[in-house]
């Protein structure tokens, strides 16, 4: 059982929320799919891989790089084999807002298991076929890129085969294979897929995919200020809600309603948008995990001690740790550089420093009063 302070959600504002009830954590089941009759060993047996193979022996790090294109086609080619002869042993989610430390614990996740790892399938970056369609709309990049399903109706028959792949451990697009190490990932059976991008439709995912989920929160002052201070093609400046889900109308008038128009009226600043967006899609996550297996994990404590709670994660979801925990700090491959190889004080708290107070009462008053029960959580 998780306790005070652990890996578990633990709620602290007063009443419950959603159906969990104060104080209790959630937890999980992870259903794991039965075993094909066909090995890997039977499909690397013909000899069509041999050559990569080969070459990744003679390799310093014993396997190919996949920023060469050989490296990534390679890799690519081997994921398209094994979802097809080989079944996946254990399939987790990892959720969260930008800049929540998601890609961070995916790294670390998917070494824990000996796992493979496919990167945002939401991303415009990751050729999925309703990304296709808003572009199809000449909708702008900035909003294409925050643009976040709204429900699963959003998906057509095209999306689904798309997801159905990713959640097999193979996409065609490079963009996905950004966490990976080498194209020796690719003979691992285990898959760890992220998104900051589901918040709601986890439970269409859960449903579908039978998936476990690890749902990372960060204090919303330190996602915000890390979004506003990203060097990306594109950012929250240029953001207009009202084009963002010009796509979903339908649904956001009806379904998600009331979702759009606290979006609607929190439109006007960088700020406001991702403090309002924050608020929406946690609120959401937070409701969610009443009934479904979604454990969520505060981004400070995860990073303040790993060693025990990714060990409390992998007991709560019944995985064997496959390979001890790897001693490197918390930069990712989406670290902004002047972020890299900083103190621990320094990555929990810079936000402070970077935001004034004024916006720092603005972030809370609109979270707080989006989503109540954050108050307890996170500005207790």
């Amino acid at each position: 059982m998780a306790s005070e302070g652990s890996v578990g959600c633990h709620i602290r504002a007063s009443g419950s929320m959603g159906g969990v009830p104060e104080s209790s954590p959630v937890y999980v089941t992870v259903i794991r799919p039965s075993r094909g009759e066909r090995s890997t060993s039977d499909i690397l047996r013909s000899g069509f891989f041999q050559m990569p193979l080969e070459r990744s022996r003679k390799s310093k790090n014993k396997t190919l790089p996949l920023d060469t294109r050989w490296g990534h086609t390679s890799a690519r080619a081997l994921d398209c084999v094994f979802r097809l002869f080989t079944p996946t042993d254990e399939r987790l989610l990892i959720s969260g807002f930008w800049r929540s430390g998601t890609t961070w614990v995916q790294q670390r996740i998917a070494h824990l298991l000996h796992a493979k790892t496919i990167f945002e399938p939401f991303s415009p970056d990751s050729f999925m076929p309703f990304q296709r369609r808003m572009r199809a709309m000449a909708i702008p990049e900035p909003d294409r890129n925050s643009f976040i399903p709204p429900s699963w109706d959003t998906f057509e028959p095209d999306d689904l085969r798309s997801l159905d792949m990713s959640f097999r451990g193979y996409n065609r697009a490079r963009f996905s294979y950004l966490c990976r190490e080498g194209i020796s990932d690719s003979f691992r059976r285990s898959v760890v897929i992220k998104f900051v991008r589901a918040q709601f439709v986890l439970r269409g995912l859960v449903n579908r995919y039978h998936v476990p989920v690890i749902h990372v929160s960060r204090h919303p002052c330190a996602a915000i200020y890390s979004m506003l201070s990203t060097d990306w093609s594109w950012h929250f400046d240029d953001v207009d809600f009202s084009r963002v889900f010009l796509y979903e109308k339908e649904h956001c008038e009806s379904k998600f309603h009331d979702i759009y128009k606290i979006l609607i009226q929190h439109n006007d600043t960088a700020l406001d948008r991702l403090a309002a967006y924050w608020a929406v899609t946690e609120r959401c996550v937070f409701e969610s995990a009443a009934d479904l297996p979604i454990l969520i994990c505060k981004y400070e404590d995860l990073v303040s001690n790993p060693e025990e709670k990714f060990n409390l994660i992998l007991t709560e979801f019944d995985f064997k740790k496959r390979q001890s925990m790897p001693h490197r700090d918390a930069d990712s491959p989406v670290t902004i550089e002047s972020r890299k190889r900083i103190s621990l004080e320094e990555r929990l708290f810079y936000w402070r420093k970077g935001l004034t107070m004024d916006e720092q009462s603005r972030i809370r008053h609109i979270v707080t009063e989006i989503f109540p029960e954050s108050s307890g959580f996170w500005f207790s």
